[in-house]
């Protein structure tokens, strides 16, 4: 029987209204109707499966809390990078020109030397008990000399000043990294200030970097960059008493130092700069299962050092 009726709140044309239809139709609707209703804890129903929170607009007061601190922390991380990157923007200018007044020399050299030189200084202040901000003391800090040093492009004007200065300026210059020697040396930057320094002066003259350096010989040895500093060490003070101890320091740990992927220069160093008592510390190390420790291709490297720079006995051992 074809005719129109409305089910639904849609027209229907020509649909089959029969009793057993009708009848599943109408049992699915009231599945669905059912499906779409969800029970609350306190009794009450919400329909379309919307919780209250959902239906209130963005969330609850707890989220919305959470979404503020997280907002004010990622602005505090933005500000945090601009003022870091301003900072770093403001090292870079000043390295540039101070390279080119050294590299200028006469009075710019000069000039460029002696503020290098001066110390900086640090206000602190305190709040009184009414209020108000007072003036405690000035502390004197460093300077330019140690904030270059750490410093990609500073670290280079550091090491030229040491290159044109004369040696009283040097030691001066020099001094301003007293009591950081062992972060400089762990610095992908300031490490070749510290060599520089042994470079160009006297352990007479730079005594502090081997006093603060003198019970960490092993670790210093097995830094990927504190074992440039020994190796500068050993190539220009080898004969001191400190740099003698320092290397007695270490030998015990030779079989170690060969195998390790820094220490093994420091060895390859002690054969070429070393007294006789260091290398045949190291010869009688190497005679141990030498075949077997070839294999290694660090101890190999040290292997091919000694052959070249030992004695025959020792060669022939």
């Amino acid at each position: 029987q074809k005719f129109q009726s409305r089910v639904g709140g849609e027209t229907t044309r020509g649909v089959d209204m029969s009793p057993s239809v009708v009848g599943s139709a109408m049992t699915q609707a009231s599945w669905t109707t059912a499906s779409s209703i969800s029970h609350v804890g306190d009794g009450s129903f919400q329909g379309g499966g919307q919780s209250k929170s959902s239906r209130r607009g963005p969330g609850s007061a707890k989220d919305r809390r959470d979404r503020k601190k997280r907002t004010e922390e990622r602005n505090r991380q933005e500000k945090q990078q601009v003022q870091q990157q301003a900072g770093e923007d403001r090292m870079a200018w000043l390295a540039g020109r101070y390279t080119q007044y050294l590299e200028a020399g006469g009075e710019n050299c000069t000039e460029a030397l002696a503020k290098l030189q001066s110390p900086g200084c640090e206000q602190y202040w305190a709040r009184s008990p009414a209020g108000d901000w007072e003036f405690q003391r000035t502390v004197e800090t460093p300077g330019l000399v140690l904030d270059f040093a750490f410093h990609k492009k500073g670290c280079r004007v550091v090491q030229l000043a040491l290159d044109v200065a004369d040696r009283r300026v040097a030691a001066e210059l020099a001094a301003r990294l007293r009591g950081a020697v062992v972060a400089a040396i762990e610095s992908p930057h300031a490490n070749y200030v510290i060599q520089k320094i042994i470079k160009v002066l006297s352990l007479q003259e730079a005594p502090f970097i081997v006093d603060e350096l003198r019970n960490l010989g092993l670790a210093l040895a097995c830094h990927e960059f504190g074992c440039r500093v020994f190796c500068r060490f050993l190539e220009h003070w080898a004969g001191d008493e400190s740099i003698i101890q320092l290397v007695d320091s270490i030998l015990p740990a030779t079989g170690d130092l060969i195998i390790h992927e820094y220490g093994h220069h420091v060895v390859e160093f002690v054969l070429k700069h070393g007294s006789p008592h260091h290398k045949s510390r190291i010869f009688v190390e190497l005679r141990k299962d030498p075949l077997r420790k070839a294999l290694v291709r660090s101890v190999a490297y040290v292997i091919e050092k000694a052959l070249l720079l030992g004695s025959k006995e020792d060669q022939q051992a």
